[in-house]
């Protein structure tokens, strides 16, 4: 069975992951900037915006400790590139999803996209004002992609 694919974009891939953040039960995750997906001795998964598209998108359960690595290359690059997202590296965000680097232009109209709010997240509190502020950069990323 072939796993679902991602967004080809990064605002696409982007608003995936929102999205996928939205559904995640607030009892068995814990959003955190530093994991990916991993269980905590509380017995809540410790996610990023990477993890959050794990749990959804390809149901790994709460308990499963996993890393981008661990799925194939078009979907690993991808959720490589949520985690540089999340802490508001868009030029590197954008070679990923697209597998080659921006041109000038775009480098350029990148770097001036600007950092979301609480990039070192932990809690929902944290991580909901985290989601509201790089949402914001959709609109942005739609137009340079």
């Amino acid at each position: 069975m072939n796993p679902q694919p991602l967004p080809e974009t990064v605002y696409k891939l982007l608003e995936t992951a929102i999205s996928a953040s939205k559904k995640l039960d607030r009892k068995k995750y814990l959003p955190h900037h530093r994991h990916f997906h991993s269980p905590g001795e509380d017995g809540r998964c410790r996610i990023g915006l990477a993890g959050a598209v794990m749990a959804v998108t390809y149901n790994h359960s709460p308990e499963d400790d996993v890393l981008p690595s661990m799925h194939p290359p078009s979907i690993r690059w991808k959720l490589e590139a949520l985690h540089h997202m999340q802490n508001g590296r868009w030029v590197h965000a954008y070679g990923l999803v697209h597998l080659l680097e921006p041109c000038l232009f775009t480098e350029s109209r990148l770097s001036f996209l600007r950092i979301p709010a609480h990039t070192r997240f932990i809690g929902w509190r944290t991580f909901s004002s985290h989601l509201r502020s790089i949402a914001r950069t959709i609109p942005k990323l739609r137009k340079i992609e």
